[in-house]
């Protein structure tokens, strides 16, 4: 006798689908965890906004100790470059007067996304292929590698520092703090290591 064994497995792809479509994934910097550890007055989930979209920054009038380290032979070494307070053993006051800063818009979120689109994408395929096959655990394992892809596009982009060129004033104001990268958005990499994602309920 002919005849056909059949598994109904309709219950299970609904709810591998459901799961999938309660959840979503973010990338971006959250702002529970967007700290920085530099003494800086906004953390980074405030400095990417600003970096992302450009803006102006009033600054007050202030006193500012820069640091210098003088040879034996009295010369200044690096050229009389600013370095970190504690390798130095010069140091001078200088008064800075109020001022605006205009920091122009370096776009770093979407266009780091969309340069990660194609394996974010296949990511997403696997994980919506996976929920047509009733597999709750790889529709979950989709949105993660979806959410790993994004996560690492954007860090990659901002890595790459293909933005407009830092201001002079910018560059000598690294200098001052001891760090020598021309790179915009990258000076310790905080903002850049900051870049997550994470997935949760709609």
């Amino acid at each position: 006798m002919n005849g056909f064994v059949t598994k109904d497995d309709v219950a299970k792809v609904i709810g591998a689908l459901t799961a999938l479509t309660k959840q979503e994934v973010l990338v971006g910097i959250p702002a529970a965890s967007a700290g920085r550890d530099d003494g800086s007055p906004i953390n980074n989930a405030e400095l990417g906004y600003l970096l992302n979209f450009g803006g102006t920054i009033s600054q007050p009038a202030r006193t500012q100790t820069v640091y210098r380290k003088v040879n034996s032979d009295g010369s200044f070494s690096k050229g009389g470059r600013f370095v970190k307070r504690k390798v130095s053993n010069y140091a001078t006051e200088h008064q800075v007067e109020a001022h605006e800063v205009v920091i122009p818009a370096r776009p770093w979120l979407e266009p780091g996304i969309n340069a990660g689109a194609k394996k974010i994408v296949e990511a997403m395929q696997q994980g919506a292929t996976a929920a047509l096959s009733g597999n709750i655990a790889g529709a979950d394992q989709g949105l993660t590698a979806a959410g790993i892809a994004a996560q690492n596009a954007v860090r990659t982009f901002i890595n790459a520092g293909n933005f407009e060129a830092l201001a002079p004033s910018t560059l000598a104001a690294r200098r001052s703090r001891g760090h020598a990268s021309e790179k915009p958005l990258v000076e310790t990499g905080g903002l850049r290591n900051s870049v997550t994602y994470v997935k949760r309920k709609r």
